[in-house]
């Protein structure tokens, strides 16, 4: 049990800091352009492969614990257009650790940008 809440406390801090990039992508984009740009669902997965394809990750967890994550991919939201804009207020029972992390974090930003 220890070793999946530890898998997922790391999980947690990879993907925000992979997904800090993006974010920070989003903001620069509305600066130059003026105005929001939606989230796809093409991010989300480029997030997550990223995520479970870092070595460091791998090699801290045993497979069994990795293979034990609700993945995105395996999740019957995941439209066919990648490129369709993400609804964050969609709130499935079931959603993979990644998009509620970086819901989590784009929410948080907005709270930020707001003040």
């Amino acid at each position: 049990m220890r070793a999946l809440q530890r898998a997922e406390q790391d999980l947690q801090q990879l993907v925000v800091r992979i997904a800090q990039r993006y974010v920070d992508r989003h903001k620069t984009t509305r600066r130059s352009h003026g105005h929001e740009v939606a989230w796809c669902w093409r991010e989300l997965v480029e997030i997550e492969d990223q995520t479970f394809g870092d070595l460091g990750f791998q090699g801290r967890h045993a497979p069994e614990i990795l293979a034990s994550f609700y993945r995105l991919r395996d999740n019957r939201l995941l439209p066919a257009d990648l490129h369709a804009p993400l609804d964050w207020d969609r709130d499935d029972v079931e959603m993979p650790a990644v998009v509620l992390v970086v819901r989590g974090l784009v929410r948080a930003e907005a709270m930020i940008d707001e003040a």
